[in-house]
């Protein structure tokens, strides 16, 4: 006969199995796999996450057709993604809609068991419009929007934590676009707290 207590245990487990508050603690199973452009290429995952096993997927220069190519190939894993900054004139208002539903559906292809999908950087580059950060903002947000119902994904806003007053710190940046060691420290402290560590 179940005891009262162990009842109570089995509801509380449902509950938070159900409230999405389990979700993380079910993802941590030694495992990361980082997919994206340089920024994942230059990030010195095995140090930064020292008891996961790491593999990076980081290519120079990856746009959203990087992403589509790899689609299933991370199937029921726990993989990082961070991706976009190489597709900037998709960014703008024109073509902003479009592009949100296609990087979406490249993400969600990769039909990873659990996925944290990194925001885009701010950047700050001669050659980048002016304004451009905002349209990186708005796409964030849309991207976001755009992910609440997909339970498997869990968003990782970064995006403020690298301007200051609307500026970007360039103090974590080489050059306006590729993080230096500052930068990445940053930026893994910023996604262990989602991750944690492993069981």
């Amino acid at each position: 006969m179940i005891s009262r207590v162990n009842i109570l245990k089995i509801i509380i487990a449902i509950v938070l199995s159900i409230s999405g508050l389990a979700c993380d603690d079910e993802a941590k199973t030694g495992e990361l796999d980082f997919i994206g452009d340089s920024l994942i290429d230059g990030w010195k995952v095995g140090k930064y996450f020292p008891s996961y096993i790491t593999s990076n997927y980081g290519v120079p220069g990856a746009r959203i057709e990087y992403i589509e190519s790899m689609a299933g190939k991370f199937t029921d894993r726990t993989v990082v993604v961070l991706i976009g900054t190489n597709d900037k004139f998709q960014l703008a208002d024109d073509t902003r809609s479009e592009y949100v539903k296609r990087y979406v559906e490249a993400i969600v292809n990769l039909n990873a068991g659990r996925m944290y999908l990194i925001s885009v950087l701010p950047r700050d580059k001669d050659s980048d419009v002016k304004n451009f950060n905002e349209d990186i903002r708005q796409f964030n947000i849309m991207v976001q929007n755009e992910i609440k119902t997909t339970p498997t994904i869990k968003y990782v806003d970064v995006y403020n934590d690298f301007l200051d007053d609307g500026k970007l710190i360039h103090k974590y940046f080489k050059d306006g676009l590729h993080l230096n060691n500052s930068g990445y420290n940053l930026l893994s402290k910023l996604l262990s707290a989602h991750i944690g560590p492993t069981k």
